[in-house]
């Protein structure tokens, strides 16, 4: 699940290696995928893309946005796979695959679902709720992301669930999912079934602080070691609470694994409190 470390990660990379090239052509849905979601058919999105250029990329959420010089974007979101190759080295199974005037091509396919939305700002606004929500929050790593503004996105003080619950879903803030939380949490040494209303001032500024840590570690760490590039290159952020570690890396006593409000949560019930 692509996150906000590994999207500003590839939007990094498109900046660096697409900026500034031309699409020849686009075809979506080539491999039909049932969880794909488009914001319009083959045509539109032809007669948006083609003969124009790639001007930048930009983050928001976990929405990589691919901007183009008509004033229309590319905005890919949720379970994706990159790849950037020549185009004799791609593949038929994608659901977006666009073509350069460089001799190479973007694919882009879908694990478990994904949005490949096109369109101008105000189309897509209408079109995805969840693009709309990504495009109107400040990012935890701006200098914008405030203590007070944490606490408010997140409904802290007055939010009746747990931690997970206010920070990995509702869309409180975008692009923070389930596997960043998790080592947010270890760091912060708070368990994801803690209720928000529980914290104590000193926990509310150490999960604050853990936030924006573990976000910018991820992403200087250039992705967790379980994400790729846009070449196929694994992050080198070991993920600590993952489901192939059995035992602790601080206590080393065993974690618990299990589900909890649609996903698996991992935590150490000795270092992190509930």
């Amino acid at each position: 699940m692509i996150e906000i470390s590994e999207a500003k990660i590839i939007v990094e990379e498109i900046n660096m290696h697409l900026k500034g090239l031309t699409i020849l052509g686009v075809d979506i849905n080539h491999y039909p995928h049932k969880f794909a979601w488009f914001s319009f058919d083959q045509k539109t999105y032809e007669a948006k893309l083609i003969h124009q250029k790639i001007t930048g990329a930009s983050q928001s959420g976990n929405f990589i946005r691919i901007h183009i010089e008509n004033g229309n974007e590319i905005a890919l979101s949720e379970d994706l796979v990159f790849s950037y190759v020549k185009e004799e080295h791609g593949s038929d199974k994608h659901q977006i695959k666009l073509y350069t005037d460089h001799g190479t091509v973007l694919e882009v396919k879908t694990k478990l679902y994904a949005f490949m939305l096109c369109g101008t700002k105000d189309e897509l606004k209408e079109k995805s709720i969840y693009y709309k929500r990504a495009v109107s929050v400040i990012d935890p790593l701006s200098n914008d992301f405030s203590f007070e503004y944490f606490k408010e996105a997140t409904e802290m003080d007055f939010s009746k669930g747990s931690l997970k619950d206010g920070l990995a879903t509702k869309q409180h803030i975008p692009g923070l999912g389930n596997g960043t939380l998790l080592e947010i949490l270890f760091d912060a040494k708070l368990s994801p079934k803690k209720k928000m209303s529980s914290l104590t001032p000193d926990e509310q500024l150490r999960l604050y602080q853990s936030t924006q840590k573990i976000i910018s570690k991820i992403k200087e760490a250039q992705g967790r070691n379980q994400s790729f590039d846009l070449f196929g290159q694994p992050g080198r952020y070991e993920v600590l609470m993952s489901s192939k570690r059995d035992h602790c890396p601080s206590c080393h006593k065993p974690l618990i694994k299990e589900n909890y409000l649609g996903g698996k949560i991992i935590y150490c019930p000795n270092c992190q409190k509930g």
